[in-house]
């Protein structure tokens, strides 16, 4: 995601992003600039992409499936999972979002459960 997405800019100045707990980074991470830089790192690698699969609007919450690869720039290993996010919105901009490694934990946050 490059440093100046549309995916960035919609984040509130005060937003937070919580990543999983099997995340390195823990959380929450606070503020615009912070969660541009998370999702740098995320992606950081030239072998790295994320795949959209599936949106679901739940009320001000939205449900996102998404497919995380990558290949290790030495070893050549390939790697990829699932992953979902539930992002809350204030109006048109994200103020929260949440990953999950588990889809029923994801749905129960997006209130779908």
């Amino acid at each position: 995601m490059p440093h100046d997405s549309g995916a960035v800019r919609g984040f509130a100045h005060d937003a937070e992003v919580w990543p999983d707990p099997s995340f390195p980074e823990g959380g929450p991470i606070s503020g615009r600039d912070r969660i541009r830089g998370f999702y740098s790192r995320l992606i950081e690698d030239p072998g790295t992409t994320v795949t959209m699969r599936d949106a679901q609007a739940v009320g001000d919450n939205v449900l996102v499936s998404f497919e995380w690869h990558a290949v290790g720039e030495a070893s050549g290993i390939e790697t990829s999972s699932t992953w979902y996010s539930v992002s809350t919105f204030r109006g048109d901009e994200v103020v929260r979002t949440q990953f999950f490694r588990d889809r029923d934990a994801a749905r129960k946050a997006a209130g779908l459960q």
